[in-house]
């Protein structure tokens, strides 16, 4: 296309450098062209100078082989254009047409890159220089010289160029808006996606525009102007929190950070930066806190204990959970919620409970102790039920119910269903428990293992003489007596009436049970406190049955027991005897020493 002269300001003239205005004066052409003559050294550089009136027309051309240089007509022709004179590449081709008018217009253009086309079909690759200058007779034009670039400079071009694209498509590709103003704050440049992502504009709108137009009117424009003034002074800005408007006069919540440019003489020059969209951020954040300014008291009002756990520690909870394990905010949020357990183990399983749950969409359920108090120690131990599932990596809800007055009733269950109601004492029940599992392990370590039927002498005359509440009292102090007696492994139990069982397991011998029975007799013969300071005398008759040599099951041994127990009684009472077996009936041995003999 031609080239249309930029209109010329008054009183001003183009100036070529000295060198090019030299090669200028060489040049030859039309009538209508400024006056040249020809120049041998000129032909011999490695240049080629040609000269474009305002029409886009070529006037004149010197330099050797212009074929060379992508030159499709001969020297000496007339109106040929640019275009067509030389065999561009497309892209060039409106490079150099931007360059033209650029120069036509009085600015100069140095080492543009451009690619021509030699006769023979090769490609070359020209730095181009377009100054403005005026032929004879004032006639504008341009002159331009040409000359080839060679490999290293194609390289660092190219480099350039590539660095400079791939700058390019990082500044588009940023949701954050990129800028850069002037010393007035004026937008020189903006990234366009962000202009349009974030402002609802387009590029071209922002530019030119102020860096302070964009701030919406009211108190916090006031702090957002002095810190963009803060500029000039040469303090940045670091994740400075603005409210600007988009073109649909939206608030757009943006965080900027910004350096100022300082030029050589030490002015403000200007500054570059980035806005960072906040909005759907502070936006979200909004509505979290509202989420739980609403969930506070809907937690309150669950009435359970509730709890979301992060990374091991109370993030928040409610009333109920602050009072069930009687602690403060603070101390909750401090302390990891492992140590709220009476054992280490609970939390980990809780969490591996909870995480494998998560698949099957199910909380985890289990009973556990919790330790309560500022000081969170075991004295303040509770049971609870505790649920957790599992909302996201790290992160539980826990749901705590206070289960302690229902362990503390089954507790109180388990223990009256195998215990005596009036001394304590395990019952039948239990003995039978205990007695089959003392039995077992004996057989197990090959030992001995003896059952001793305990029945009170004079217990009869007490009770009917002085009734059945001291009855009672005697049998809770005759009951505490054999307590005494036993060792850690040992059971006594009320079978009934005034009989008690003794279950000695790991017993060494007779021996061994001899010297046992003995501090029983006399355990049982001291004086016992009755009813208005008066003291009542009992004594005991003990039949021993002894595993395995009278076998290893417990009612067999229990019935030896007592027929030793009865032949004691009827030797004198306050004695014990020892069962024996030969072959498969039971009798029992000879009169045993009385306790107030035995040593």
């Amino acid at each position: 296309g031609d080239v249309t002269a930029g209109q010329a300001r008054e009183g001003e003239s183009a100036v070529a450098p000295p060198v090019i205005g030299m090669l200028a004066s060489v040049a030859y052409g039309r009538d209508a062209g400024p006056s040249v003559t020809g120049a041998d050294w000129i032909d011999a550089l490695p240049v080629l100078v040609w000269w474009v009136d305002a029409a886009g027309l070529v006037e004149a051309v010197q330099g050797r082989d212009g074929w060379r240089w992508g030159m499709q007509f001969e020297p000496g022709s007339t109106g040929v254009g640019w275009s067509e004179a030389f065999a561009f590449d497309a892209k060039d081709r409106a490079v150099m047409l931007s360059a033209l008018q650029r120069a036509l217009s009085g600015s100069p253009s140095f080492d543009v890159l451009n690619l021509r086309s030699t006769r023979k079909g090769a490609k070359v690759a020209v730095r181009s220089h377009l100054v403005p200058f005026a032929g004879a007779g004032g006639k504008v034009g341009v002159l331009v010289t040409d000359t080839i670039a060679s490999p290293k400079q194609l390289s660092e071009i190219d480099r350039l160029r590539r660095g400079r694209n791939h700058y390019k498509e990082l500044v588009e590709a940023s949701t954050s808006l990129i800028w850069a103003c002037d010393a007035d704050f004026n937008f020189p440049f903006v990234s366009r996606r962000a202009a349009r992502e974030i402002y609802g504009r387009e590029q071209q709108d922002l530019l030119g525009q102020s860096l302070l137009s964009l701030l919406e009117d009211g108190a916090e424009a006031e702090a957002a102007r002095a810190a963009i003034a803060g500029l000039r002074e040469r303090r940045g800005l670091r994740s400075v929190e603005m409210v600007q408007r988009a073109r649909d006069g939206s608030r757009v919540i943006v965080s900027v950070d910004a350096a100022p440019l300082i030029a050589n003489d030490g002015s403000f020059a200007g500054a570059i930066g980035m806005n960072a969209n906040l909005t759907t951020l502070k936006q979200r954040e909004r509505r979290l806190i509202e989420a739980l300014r609403i969930e506070r008291p809907v937690l309150d009002a669950a009435g359970q204990a509730i709890a979301v756990v992060k990374a091991g520690r109370v993030a928040r909870c409610n009333e109920a959970f602050l009072r069930l394990l009687q602690a403060e905010p603070m101390a909750l949020q401090r302390k990891p919620i492992g140590d709220f357990f009476s054992s280490t183990e609970d939390w980990p399983a809780i969490v591996a409970a909870a995480d494998a749950g998560r698949e099957l969409d199910r909380a985890a359920s289990r009973e556990v102790q919790v330790m309560r108090g500022a000081r969170a120690t075991a004295a303040g131990a509770m049971w609870c039920q505790i649920t957790a599932r599992w909302i996201a990596p790290g992160e539980y809800v826990l749901v705590l119910a206070d289960i302690d007055h229902i362990r503390v009733r089954e507790a109180e269950a388990l223990h009256n269903a195998h215990h005596d109601d009036l001394t304590g004492l395990p019952n039948r029940r239990l003995l039978t428990v205990r007695g089959n599992a003392a039995l077992a392990a004996s057989g197990l370590r090959n030992s001995a293992c003896a059952v001793l039927a305990i029945d009170l002498d004079g217990f009869k005359e007490i009770n009917d003489l002085h009734g059945h509440k001291v009855g009672d009292q005697v049998l809770r102090e005759v009951a505490q007596r054999l307590g005494r007696l036993l060792r850690p492994q040992d059971t006594v139990a009320r079978r009934g009436g005034d009989e008690f069982t003794m279950l000695l397991p790991d017993v060494q011998g007779r021996a061994d049970i001899e010297r046992i029975a003995v501090r029983l007799l006399q355990a049982i013969e001291q004086p016992v406190p009755l009813a208005e300071g008066q003291q009542g005398h009992l004594s005991a008759s003990v039949g021993i049955a002894i595993a395995p040599d009278h076998g290893r099951d417990l009612d067999r041994l229990l019935q030896l027991a007592d027929l030793a127990m009865y032949e004691a009684k009827l030797k004198g009472k306050n004695r014990y005897a020892f069962a024996r077996m030969i072959g498969a009936a039971a009798t029992v041995s000879a009169t045993a020493p009385r306790a107030s003999q035995a040593s």
